[in-house]
C-alpha cells in the first residue's frame, strides 16, 4: 500500500509510529511524506528526520520549511553565540525569517541532537537537500502527482520540470483551480481550514487534486491518505 502524510511541523515521532501501527502501515508498503517535517512544535522535526534517515520505505518531499532550514544550515551545525556574531546582514535576516516561521523549535531539537548524536546532523542535512521537489507515481492503474504546495501558474501543457521552486513549494491553490484531468495531484501546505471552516481538520477533495494538510500545528493531528482507495486516517 502506498500513503501519503504531509505538514508534520514537529509531531511526536512515537505518536507518529504508533499512528503508522495502528492503520496498518507496515514494512512493505510505503508513505510519501509532501515536506514540512520541520519547524514550529516540539523538537521541530528533529527526531522525525533522524529515524527517516534509515527507513528504506519512506520518501520525504522538499517543503519550504525544509527550504528555510537548508538556509541556514550552518546554524543547526554550529549556533553558538560567535557563530552568530559572524553572520552577515543578508544570513541574520535569512535566519530571522526562518526562526520567525517556527525555526526555533527545530535549532533546539538539532541543539540536542548535538549533544547525543552530533555526527547524524550532517547525514540529516544531506538527506534533507536530496529531497525531490515533487514525485509522479502510478497506484493501481491511477497517476499521482506528489507536490508540497500543488502547482502554481498551472497549465496542462507546462511540463512539471519546468516549474519553479516556489511554485512547488509556496502555492496556496483556490478552491476554484482545476489541475490534470487523468492525474489526481496530492499537496499539502495550505490548511485546509482556509478553505472554510467546514473543512477544519479534513483533508479536502477535487476533482483533480486533493490537499491533506489538516493544520497539524494547530489542532494536534496528522492526516494520511492511502492512494491506493484514497481511504483516509487521522492519528
Amino acid at each position: 500500500m502506498i500513503f501519503a502524510a504531509s505538514d508534520l511541523h514537529g509531531f511526536p515521532l512515537v505518536r507518529f509510529l504508533n499512528g503508522l501501527k495502528a492503520i496498518g502501515f507496515g514494512e512493505t508498503d510505503f508513505l510519501y511524506i509532501l515536506g514540512d517535517v520541520v519547524d514550529r512544535h516540539g523538537d521541530g522535526g528533529a527526531a522525525m528526520l533522524r529515524w527517516m534517515t534509515v527507513q528504506r520505505n519512506v520518501q520525504l518531499l522538499m517543503g519550504n520549511h525544509e527550504q528555510m532550514m537548508l538556509s541556514c544550515a550552518d546554524m543547526l551545525l554550529d549556533a553558538t553565540p560567535r557563530r552568530v556574531k559572524q553572520m552577515s546582514r543578508e544570513s541574520l535576516r535569512t535566519f530571522l525569517h526562518w526562526s520567525d516561521n517556527g525555526g526555533t523549535a527545530t535549532l533546539n531539537g538539532f541543539a540536542a541532537l548535538r549533544e547525543t548524536d552530533p555526527d547524524s546532523i550532517p547525514r540529516i542535512l544531506a538527506y534533507v537537500s536530496r529531497a525531490p521537489y515533487y514525485v509522479v507515481t502510478r497506484v493501481r492503474g491511477r497517476d499521482f502527482l506528489l507536490t508540497h504546495a500543488g502547482l502554481g501558474n498551472f497549465s496542462p501543457e507546462k511540463p512539471i520540470e519546468s516549474y519553479t521552486a516556489d511554485e512547488l513549494l509556496w502555492n496556496r491553490p483556490s478552491l476554484a483551480d482545476e489541475y490534470f484531468d487523468n492525474v489526481m495531484t496530492v499537496f499539502g501546505h495550505t490548511p485546509t481550514i482556509m478553505y472554510g471552516m467546514q473543512y477544519a481538520g479534513k483533508i479536502i477533495r477535487t476533482g483533480t487534486w486533493c490537499d491533506i494538510d489538516v493544520n497539524t500545528a494547530a489542532h494536534d493531528q496528522i492526516a494520511v491518505l492511502r492512494l491506493d482507495d484514497m481511504k483516509e486516517f487521522y492519528i
